[in-house]
């Protein structure tokens, strides 16, 4: 799912959005974009609970969004699982598969189906105006029915949100190079965190010989995902360390498993090569999910520790600093020799 600053106006489905002028985007959330944490009030959240349920979804589509922070998403619990862990009402919940509306006093409110989930689970605050709409009205009266009623029949069916592919991760050939790149640039075009140098990165990366593995995911003969894995320097010496980065997929294809896929493979064929370990910049709850962790003692110069992420493969963490090939630095291609 793309991701969204809240207040901005809506973009997601536009071309299936009926209301003009758009809603405001509230709560469009992912690993590339940093978002608001604080405390929201249980009567806040109990109300939210209601816009999320089944019956006040709109612009449904045919699969499931993941929650990208959870290490088991929301989409794999059972009606049941939700119904013990929030309450009766959760039982009917979307489990992310559609987008909510909220009538405020001076404008309306597009979210999607899982915002509930990631004020619960992961401490989003949205804007004090969105949680006074919540609080204000009610998901049945007749305002927010009549507003409901402009998106009746309006099932999406998204090639996103289909899940259906044949994923092929394969080694990068030459003939892959070009399109490594566009996927790159695309992946990362719209991230406010990106310097939007990665796919400079890259191809420094490859001219100095120090891409140890390059995993490209390929479905139907579309190159649409691409993950590097490159030696690192460990200030104490330790050999055997390598980063993971940049991973990209391409918009169209994201939300579909690509990128776990391509960063399972990768740690795999780094194991293979009796790497002693891996170590990354990212989000601080994505990669826990793969066996990454926050360690003490080791870090990168430059970034906060809850975004340097390592996960060891014999048990043993170096010491000191993790300095990453000065390919990192790229800020254009490569000069041609």
């Amino acid at each position: 799912m793309t991701c969204f600053k809240d207040l901005t106006p809506y973009a997601y489905l536009a071309d299936c959005e009926p209301l003009t002028p758009k809603p405001l985007n509230i709560g469009w959330l992912g690993v590339q974009m940093p978002f608001e944490t604080g405390f929201t009030p249980q009567k806040f959240k109990d109300k939210l609970l209601r816009f999320c349920l089944d019956e006040y979804i709109v612009l449904i589509t045919r699969g499931f969004h993941a929650c990208e922070f959870c290490w088991f998403p929301w989409t794999q619990w059972d009606a049941h699982d939700r119904e013990d862990r929030y309450g009766s009402s959760a039982h009917w919940a979307s489990t992310g598969n559609g987008e909510i509306r909220v009538l405020g006093k001076s404008a309306v409110y597009a979210a999607p189906a899982l915002i509930y989930h990631y004020v619960v689970e992961h401490h989003y605050k949205p804007p004090d105006e969105f949680i006074e709409a919540i609080l204000a009205g009610e998901p049945d009266s007749e305002e927010q029915t009549r507003l409901l009623s402009k998106y009746r029949g309006r099932h999406i069916q998204t090639r996103s949100s289909m899940n259906t592919y044949n994923i092929r991760i394969r080694d990068e050939r030459e003939t892959d190079i070009a399109a490594i790149h566009d996927v790159t640039a695309a992946a990362f075009a719209d991230m406010e965190i990106s310097s939007h140098t990665e796919q400079f990165v890259i191809q420094a990366l490859r001219a100095a010989n120090a891409l140890t593995i390059s995993l490209v995911a390929e479905v139907e003969g579309r190159v649409v995902g691409h993950i590097a894995f490159s030696p690192v320097t460990m200030t104490d010496g330790t050999q055997g360390w390598y980063g993971l980065g940049p991973v990209s997929v391409h918009p169209d294809f994201q939300q579909c498993g690509i990128g776990k896929a391509l960063i399972r493979e990768g740690l795999s064929r780094l194991k293979a090569l009796n790497a002693s370990g891996c170590c990354l910049v990212g989000h601080p709850q994505y990669y826990r999910q793969f066996g990454f962790e926050n360690v003490e003692g080791l870090s990168h110069e430059g970034v906060p520790q809850q975004f340097f992420f390592v996960l060891s493969f014999n048990g043993s963490i170096p010491r000191g600093q993790a300095v990453f090939h000065a390919a990192f630095k790229a800020e254009a291609p490569p000069a041609e020799g």
